[in-house]
């Protein structure tokens, strides 16, 4: 029996000693070797428990992990840290009810343990108890203010609860702190970018734009998220009579993402107002062909046309608007007033040469969007009398005295009465980190290092080295820190889709076996499908067809 004690002891140790050094397969094959079963030393076995426990954490083995600190548990059912162990593991397999649980048992039995207080708020905000979250991420404050983590868990409750400036301000606190991830930065800039949406929905855009401002601070140049942000922000500014600084953003936009549908509709539409219609005939047919369906957007193209006298090819437009809705008013105007003109000339034997056009319907059209009737048939129109004119589906009828807004596909005229906006996206968090215990040895969160440098064991009869607990005090010199993120559900669909780093998924491949070639995309975890493609994966696979192919080809995932 001493014989096995002995050799229990020392392969744990050993086993210590290798994880330490970052030598996963050799401390797991180290911790194996002790006699858990005939072992008379509880406290051999107990640590030996743990510690594998926190090995199998970093290795990505949840359910043996868990099996682990269960097993700790049977011999030792008071340890807070335990207790805190297991519900990490239990949060990072997706057992989120189960994790609380764990995370009550070990404040239980240590009320102001700090990480478990944030890991617990984070939990309730993964399980919708979005209340119950904050004011868990508001004890976990009171017990340290100084450190962001809890500002972090705050503001992602806030952000559930769509209480959007709140979370924008718990987010700043945590910068404040020194929590400049990349992390948390994402959901400061999502969280002003929210609020700044709901206060141009409510025509505050004095206020808007400085909130867009922030939230461009924060995010990370060129990334999807920061692209929405600036368009948004683009028609905010448009929306308070800022247009040169909107077109400014737009073509900002554009150098980010030169197949964003709705840029190139709005600068389309911005230009066409300011009286620069072949610029804008580009960029409406960009849009145009992003969105083949969207007879709003084809319509526009039209008018630009007819601006430029290219009659034949707007009269094309206006009836490929009207093949694909028979029911549309400004396009059927539109046509009959061409065909007017047309008939008018003919009546006279005027041609009617394309580019020149005397009396064209261009030459009568009246800016102020009255939407007046066309001039009959029989009567020639001059160029002093005006008469209708074909208004852009998306461009005010008197810009100068209402601001100017538009109405794109999926985004409304008028904020106020509908969001325009992107749906939040929400990120996933980092792993879950495993906590030390007080009287084993055990990695830090996020990174599993010892939290101290272990005394030289010194003789056969000592025992093994109990490390200090890991506190939430920072990484030690050279460790990652710790990158708390709370969650958004997993994304549920028909099928099972294996998740893949994105770098394994951009074209031309080649690609893992396990994946389906037409849907790389949803292969990426959630938390990166949102660092890549903007949005979450619900929001995702309601998006149109031409909607999702653009992004894939801008993402190399087409």
């Amino acid at each position: 029996m001493a014989d096995i004690h002995a050799a229990s002891r020392d392969a744990l140790i050993e086993a210590d000693e290798k994880f330490k050094a970052g030598d996963l397969a050799a401390a797991e094959e180290c911790y194996n070797k002790v006699h858990f079963e005939e072992c008379d030393d509880a406290d051999v076995v107990f640590q030996a428990y743990n510690n594998r426990g926190a090995l199998r954490i970093k290795q990505g083995s949840m359910a043996l992990a868990i099996e682990d600190f269960e097993a700790a548990l049977k011999l030792k059912p008071g340890e807070a840290d335990v207790w805190y162990n297991l519900g990490a593991a239990q949060r990072n397999a997706g057992q989120v009810a189960e994790a609380v649980a764990a995370f009550d048992m070990c404040l239980a039995a240590s009320p102001d343990l700090y990480v478990c207080v944030c890991s617990r708020a984070e939990a309730l905000s993964a399980l919708g108890r979005n209340d119950d979250a904050v004011e868990a991420a508001k004890r976990a404050i009171s017990l340290n203010a100084k450190e962001g983590r809890g500002y972090v868990a705050l503001g992602y409750a806030h952000l559930k609860r769509s209480a959007h400036a709140d979370a924008a301000a718990a987010f700043e606190e945590a910068v404040a702190c020194g929590d400049d991830t990349a992390a948390t930065k994402q959901l400061a800039s999502l969280a002003a970018s929210l609020a700044a949406d709901a206060e141009a929905r409510a025509g505050h855009f004095d206020a808007a734009i400085g909130l867009y401002g922030k939230a461009l601070d924060r995010a990370e140049d060129g990334s999807a998220s920061a692209t929405t942000t600036r368009y948004n922000y683009a028609l905010t500014l448009m929306n308070a009579g800022k247009a040169d600084e909107s077109l400014a953003q737009l073509k900002e936009v554009l150098a980010a993402d030169n197949e964003h549908a709705e840029a190139h509709n709005a600068l389309g539409l911005a230009l066409l107002s300011r009286g620069d219609p072949a610029a804008a005939r580009d960029h409406l047919a960009v849009a145009s062909r992003l969105a083949p369906d969207d007879v709003e957007r084809l319509y526009n193209l039209g008018v630009a046309k007819l601006k430029l006298k290219e009659l034949g090819d707007a009269a094309d437009m206006f009836k490929q608007v009207l093949d694909k809705d028979p029911s549309h008013a400004m396009s059927k105007e539109a046509l009959d007033a061409i065909n007017s003109v047309s008939a008018a000339a003919a009546s006279k034997k005027q041609p009617v040469v394309e580019g020149s056009a005397p009396a064209t319907a261009e030459n009568t059209i009246n800016n102020n969007g009255t939407g007046d009737p066309p001039p009959p048939p029989k009567q020639q129109a001059t160029a002093t009398k005006k008469s209708w004119s074909p208004k852009p589906a998306d461009e005010p009828a008197k810009p100068a005295k209402k601001p100017w807004s538009q109405k794109l596909a999926d985004e409304p005229a008028k904020p106020a009465k509908k969001p325009w906006s992107p749906k939040p996206a929400e990120p996933k968090p980092a792993d879950e980190p495993p906590k030390p215990l007080k009287k084993t040895w055990s990695p830090k969160p996020a990174e599993p290092k010892p939290a101290d440098e272990p005394p030289k064991p010194a003789g056969a009869a000592k025992k093994p080295w109990p490390p200090k607990p890991a506190e939430a005090a920072g990484p030690e010199p050279g460790a990652a820190a710790a990158e708390p993120k709370p969650a958004a559900a997993p994304f549920k669909g028909d099928k099972e889709y294996a998740f893949h780093p994105y770098s394994e998924l951009q074209s031309p491949g080649p690609y893992p076996e396990d994946v389906y070639i037409h849907e790389r995309e949803m292969h990426l975890s959630d938390e990166e499908f949102v660092q890549v493609i903007g949005v979450t994966k619900d929001v995702y696979v309601k998006w149109a067809k031409w909607k999702k192919d653009g992004k894939k080809r801008s993402t190399k995932l087409f």
